[in-house]
């Protein structure tokens, strides 16, 4: 993977985030009976995607009413 490809897929991956991160602020607007996502939540997503080797394919990230992320390939 190139370096303009590499730009492109965190770009990318940052996009799926912040919709993950909207999509969960709003449902615990809606829903206090949920866990909220931290922070440090998505910074820890962040600290693995970047341990990833170049060559895997970009993960589709989530969340769950617990409060987690995850990763799904």
């Amino acid at each position: 993977m190139n370096e303009q490809d590499h730009v492109t897929l965190n770009k990318q991956i940052q996009r799926d985030l912040d919709e993950v991160r909207r999509e969960a602020a709003k449902a615990y607007s809606v829903d206090r009976e949920i866990d909220p996502v931290p922070d440090s939540a998505y910074d820890d997503l962040w600290s693995l995607l970047a341990l990833l080797p170049e060559d895997i394919p970009a993960p589709d990230p989530g969340w769950a009413e617990d409060g987690s992320l995850s990763l799904e390939w």
